[in-house]
């Protein structure tokens, strides 16, 4: 891929409980040249909080497969998470030691990329994703 890629996330969670964990649902979209080159969701059942793991790994998700698609130059990261944003900016800390974990490991992988933004946005930008993610859920 040529050119920055856009990366669009979202993590929902339902009120259902799973023997494992709160049950969520997680979707990205990558876009490059005004194309979507790849979508995915991914129900995640393991978790012991709820939207806010869902938002983590769902953009740890859309790293990895920015990564596989061979891509490291620049990146920008939209999502409607002001909490993940914070996390990932250094404005907030983690509250929670699975938190923290979380977040180490999305550093990590930017640090893959020769540079990115992350910003917050309202949920009509993120809409593709959301979908995804509410379509995850079993």
């Amino acid at each position: 891929m040529k050119g920055p890629v856009f990366i669009k996330t979202d993590g929902s969670a339902r009120g259902e409980s799973h023997p494992n964990g709160v049950s969520t649902g997680i979707g990205y979209v990558i876009e490059n040249n005004g194309t979507t080159v790849s979508t995915g969701n991914e129900t995640i059942t393991n978790v012991t909080e709820s939207s806010s793991v869902a938002e983590y790994i769902a953009l740890e998700r859309a790293l990895e497969k920015v990564l596989d698609l061979g891509h490291s130059g620049f990146i920008f990261i939209k999502t409607d998470s002001n909490n993940l944003v914070n996390l990932i900016k250094g404005n907030s800390s983690p509250r929670t030691d699975e938190t923290a974990t979380w977040i180490s490991r999305i550093k990590s992988q930017l640090n893959y990329f020769e540079g990115y933004s992350i910003s917050k946005t309202n949920r009509s930008f993120t809409e593709d994703a959301h979908n995804l993610a509410n379509k995850a859920h079993r």
